[in-house]
C-alpha cells in the first residue's frame, strides 16, 4: 500500500486556527472561502466579462460583414473569431455554475464531435434555407452542434471561402444569414452567464461567498475548493486525451491530425496555451497560495513553465505536427510533461490540501 504523501505546510496564520479547543470547522470554511473568492474574482469572472465582450464584438462584425462583403471585412471578422475563442479556450476550464446550466458550455463549442453532428446538422441547415430556424428562440431551441464556435468556423474558414459569394445574391447568402443567427446566440449565451455570475440575485459569486454555511448549490466551502479543483485537474486531462492523445494516435502513420480541436482555424496549440494559462493562474490563486511548501509550489510552477515553453517550440499546426517527426517527439514530450503535471496537482496538491477530487467531468464521455 502507497503511503500518503506527507500534508505541505499551509501558511503560517492557518496553523493558528489548528490549535487544540478552537473552532476549527468554521475557522476552515472562511479561510477557503476566501481563497475561492479570490479565484473568482481575479479569474472566473473577468474571464467570463471578457467572453461576453469578445462575442458582442463577433457578432457586430459579423453583421458589417454580411452587409457588403469585402476580403478585408473577412479578414477582420476572422480576426475577432480569434479573440472571441481566445477568451472562450481560457475560461473553459471553469466547469461549475452557470456554464453548467442549459447546455450552455456545449452550446458555445460543441467539441470533440465524434459523430459528425457539427457537419451533419450544418449541411441541413444550409440546404433547408429555412428563416424561421434562424430566429432567436428557434435557434437557441435548435441542434447544439450549430449553436457555437464549431459551427462558425466551419463557415468562416472554408478554404474555398470567396467574399463576394456572402452578398445577398452570392451562392452563400444563406452562410451569411446562419452566421449573424449564431454569433447572436452565442452572445446571449455569454451574456446571461456573466449576469449569473455578477448580477443575479443571489448572484453565483454570491452562493460561493455563502457556501460556508450552505446553500443550494454548495453543501460548504470545501466543496467549492473540490469543484474548482475538479475543473483543473478535468482540463488537463481534456488536453491530454481530447487534445493531443487522439491527434497523435498511436504512431506516426496512424497520426490523425484532423481530430486536431479547431484545426481548421490553425489554432490547436493556441487553445492549449491558453488552457495551460488559466489552469496556472487558478491554481495558483486558488491553491498553491495556500501552502508554505517551496518544493512543491516550485516543482509545480516548473512544470506548468516547461509545458507553456514545449507548446511554443512546436513549429507546426498540430494537425501537421503529429506526422513530422521531428515536431510529433515535440507533442510526445509535451504529453510526457503534462501527465507529470496533473500526477503533481493530484498526487500532492490535493492530499497536501485535504481536497477530495471525486469524478472528473470527463468521465462517462
Amino acid at each position: 500500500m502507497r503511503d500518503r504523501p506527507m500534508r505541505a505546510k499551509l501558511v503560517p496564520w492557518l496553523g493558528l486556527l489548528l490549535l487544540p479547543g478552537m473552532l476549527l470547522p468554521q475557522a476552515c470554511l472562511s479561510f477557503e472561502t476566501a481563497y475561492n473568492l479570490r479565484a473568482v474574482d481575479n479569474t472566473i469572472l473577468p474571464g467570463y466579462q471578457r467572453l461576453a465582450d469578445e462575442t458582442a464584438a463577433l457578432a457586430k462584425q459579423t453583421l458589417v460583414f454580411c452587409q457588403q462583403p469585402s476580403d478585408p471585412d473577412l479578414h477582420r471578422l476572422q480576426e475577432q473569431f480569434h479573440l472571441s475563442m481566445d477568451s472562450w479556450q481560457f475560461i473553459q476550464t471553469v466547469r461549475l455554475g452557470p456554464v453548467e446550466e442549459k447546455l450552455r458550455g456545449y452550446r458555445l463549442h460543441f467539441w470533440p464531435d465524434k459523430r459528425q453532428s457539427v457537419s451533419r446538422h450544418l449541411a441541413k441547415l444550409l440546404n433547408k434555407a429555412d428563416p424561421e430556424t434562424l430566429k432567436s428562440e428557434a435557434f437557441a431551441k435548435g441542434s447544439v452542434a450549430l449553436q457555437g464556435f464549431s459551427a462558425l468556423e466551419r463557415l468562416l474558414f472554408a478554404a474555398d471561402n470567396q467574399p463576394g459569394e456572402f452578398s445577398s445574391d452570392g451562392p452563400k447568402a444563406h452562410h451569411c444569414q446562419v452566421m449573424v443567427a449564431i454569433t447572436r446566440n452565442m452572445t446571449g449565451i455569454a451574456r446571461e452567464i456573466a449576469a449569473e455570475w455578477q448580477t443575479m440575485k443571489p448572484s453565483h459569486r454570491d452562493l460561493i461567498a455563502s457556501a460556508a454555511r450552505g446553500n443550494q448549490a454548495y453543501a460548504d466551502s470545501t466543496e467549492v475548493s473540490a469543484r474548482l479543483f475538479n475543473s483543473l485537474f478535468t482540463q488537463i486531462e481534456l488536453m491530454l486525451d481530447r487534445k493531443l492523445r487522439a491527434p497523435l494516435g498511436e504512431s506516426q502513420q496512424r497520426a490523425r491530425g484532423k481530430r486536431s480541436e479547431s484545426w481548421r482555424s490553425g489554432r490547436s496549440l493556441r487553445n492549449m496555451a491558453l488552457n495551460l494559462q488559466s489552469v496556472h493562474q487558478l491554481t495558483q490563486t486558488a491553491f498553491l497560495s495556500r501552502l508554505v511548501d517551496p518544493p512543491l509550489k516550485r516543482r509545480i510552477n516548473e512544470l506548468f513553465q516547461r509545458s507553456a515553453q514545449q507548446i511554443s517550440q512546436i513549429a507546426l499546426p498540430l494537425a501537421q505536427a503529429v506526422t513530422d517527426p521531428i515536431q510529433r517527439e515535440r507533442v510526445v514530450e509535451l504529453t510526457q510533461t503534462l501527465t507529470a503535471l496533473k500526477q503533481a496537482l493530484t498526487e500532492e496538491l490535493a492530499p497536501a490540501l485535504e481536497i477530495p477530487i471525486g469524478f472528473n467531468s470527463l468521465d462517462g464521455d
